[in-house]
């Protein structure tokens, strides 16, 4: 038959506090994790973007000077858009940096103020638990043993006779263990008090440190989503600009120059009558 969560040994206490207190722990981990590989992710792509926006700096323009093909303008606008959505992705891999940052630091605060408080828990509930589950046990069973061996021990060696020397040996042990057992009593009482204060403090100073790493993870989440945010609304600005060249795109200018281009890179040769 198992034991109901209210019936848990009192031994496995700490153990169940150190395994409640790693769960902030664990999210806030899991928080950093993501926004490092995020960067990774961001690095990669805001050098990819780079390299792409130069490559589209190759002179697609007519030949004839003064001239551009709609073709053309509409492609120089998708490397200039390009060369703006590179800049905010490498923004954004700044502020992850920051993010990141932020984090850490938190992490180490949170870890520094739990390390301190499992420190004061575990020695209190150590105190505690060997002096109801050792101690106490050991005194009781010792004071009853000595009172019943001085109860079984005539009092008289007989008859209206002196009292028993090793009755009065056992009545003077049995004394000293109830002093023994009376101070392990006495003793419990205070480390379950002290187990009791250090309770309390935990669950303060734990309500406190998991306020601040929600705080803090709020705050971060903030700060990604309005980067995020400001990424999509330029893209979305640039994409419209795109979408206007590429609807002034005109065929029939871009062909009529691509004659004349090809009139001048390859002029009819001269008649020779």
């Amino acid at each position: 038959m198992q034991n109901s969560p209210s019936e848990a040994l009192p031994q496995d206490s700490y153990g169940l506090y150190r395994q409640f207190t790693t769960q902030g722990e664990q999210s806030l981990s899991q928080v950093i994790s993501y926004f490092v590989e995020r960067h990774r992710i961001e690095t990669i792509y805001s050098d990819s973007l780079e390299k792409l926006s130069k490559k589209t700096t190759i002179d697609l323009g007519s030949f004839q000077p003064g001239t551009t093909k709609t073709i053309s303008e509409a492609w120089r606008r998708i490397g200039d858009c390009t060369g703006v959505l590179m800049t905010e992705h490498q923004k954004l891999t700044h502020m992850l940096d920051g993010i990141v940052d932020e984090l850490s630091k938190e992490q180490h605060a949170q870890e520094k103020a739990l390390k301190l408080l499992r420190a004061d828990v575990k020695a209190t509930h150590r105190e505690y638990s060997d002096l109801r589950y050792h101690t106490v046990p050991k005194a009781k069973s010792s004071y009853y043993k000595k009172c019943e061996a001085a109860e079984k021990e005539p009092k008289e060696t007989v008859p209206g006779g002196g009292t028993s020397q090793k009755y009065l040996k056992l009545i003077k042990e049995a004394t000293l263990a109830d002093q023994v057992y009376r101070s392990s009593i006495h003793y419990i009482e205070e480390a379950r008090e002290k187990l009791h204060i250090a309770r309390q403090k935990a669950k303060i100073e734990g309500e406190r440190i998991e306020k601040k790493r929600i705080v803090t993870t709020k705050r971060v989440l903030g700060t990604y989503c309005d980067a995020e945010y400001s990424i999509c609304h330029q893209r979305t600005k640039e994409i419209e600009s795109l979408k206007l060249y590429v609807e002034c795109v005109k065929e029939d200018i871009d062909v009529s120059l691509h004659k004349q281009d090809f009139q001048r890179a390859w002029p009819e040769p001269d008649p020779v009558y």
